[in-house]
């Protein structure tokens, strides 16, 4: 992400969503050229997107459970490819991706789990299997699906 940011500081850049619950940072991408493609570009995009500002967004999300180490780099690719088709290589397919869509990348929700996962295997040389009976208490955040109310709890598993 750091690369992107510094390659294409007109369109990429990178902030903080808050912090997890044990105080790790939340990283979010943000890719805007619509700016770049539609004001500063080519007629065709001027004519078709003159509302550009008001549209939404779209919002790619990664590792949402832990040991699924494989979709932050998917979302991360997904990334790369777009700027690189339309920026560098001016493929009018990703260029029009571009310039219709703001995009919200966050590669990993999840990084408490993450830490977990990364720890124990520095730990043990395992990657954990997925329901495998832990022994650890762990503080979560449980959600209500009635109410849509998030409660702290504390998760026993032994």
């Amino acid at each position: 992400m750091k690369s992107l940011k510094h390659d294409f500081p007109n369109i990429v850049s990178i902030s903080s969503i808050g912090k997890t619950f044990e105080k790790r940072n939340m990283t979010l991408m943000t890719i805007d050229a619509r700016v770049d493609l539609i004001e500063n570009g080519d007629k065709l995009f001027q004519k078709e997107r003159k509302d550009y500002k008001s549209k939404p967004a779209i919002v790619l999300t990664g590792q949402i459970h832990s040991r699924e180490a494989i979709t932050s780099s998917m979302v991360l690719f997904t990334a790369l490819k777009m700027i690189h088709g339309g920026v560098v290589h001016n493929d009018q397919r990703y260029q029009s991706l571009l310039a219709m869509n703001k995009y919200f990348i966050i590669p990993s929700i999840n990084v408490d789990g993450v830490n977990f996962i990364e720890e124990k295997y520095k730990e043990t040389g395992l990657i954990l299997p997925k329901r495998t009976s832990m022994h650890f208490r762990h503080n979560v955040i449980d959600m209500d699906y009635k109410t849509g109310e998030l409660k702290m709890g504390q998760f026993n598993k032994s």
